[in-house]
């Protein structure tokens, strides 16, 4: 992700501001991993839409609801 290119992070604290920024759904969760990794909102915000993006865009074709998941090649099916 280009986005964390901009940053002097090392490798493993792009990898953990990532999946910070993916968890982030409270209000004030932004400000707080901006604080802890010392990046810009704006940086956490790109970051967790990249991450978004690349997600969805891994699961696309697949519907994930709670335990299931509907792939349109095997139907539905139960999480394990």
């Amino acid at each position: 992700m280009s986005i964390l290119n901009q940053t002097s992070l090392n490798s493993l604290d792009k990898h953990h501001l990532l999946l910070n920024s993916l968890n982030c759904q409270a209000y004030g969760d932004i400000t707080k991993v901006s604080s802890e990794f010392n990046v810009s909102r704006k940086t956490v915000y790109r970051t967790r839409e990249a991450g978004l993006n690349a997600v969805n865009g891994a699961c696309k074709g697949f519907c994930v609801t709670a335990n299931f998941i509907q792939s349109p090649l095997n139907g539905l099916r139960t999480l394990s």
